[in-house]
């Protein structure tokens, strides 16, 4: 669940997506997403989402690893 601020709420009754406001916020923050994610723009000075999203795949990848060598023994 998140939180989404009134004024941004009411732009999305004012401004329909067709199939729904969820459907319409998720192609709005998807569009700031993918320029995030492949550095075409800079986050929000409090925005911490490229590094938990590199924490996560560093992790991902050390539990791979030890899961290929436990299948190894």
């Amino acid at each position: 669940m998140i939180r989404i601020m009134a004024k941004v709420r009411k732009w999305h009754r004012t401004h329909p997506f067709g199939e729904g406001r969820v459907r319409g916020i998720t192609a709005v923050l998807g569009t700031y997403w993918m320029p995030l994610l492949f550095g075409h723009i800079r986050a929000h000075e409090r925005d911490d989402t490229i590094l938990r999203i590199a924490l996560n795949a560093q992790r991902r990848q050390r539990e791979e690893r030890e899961e290929r060598e436990r299948l190894r023994e």
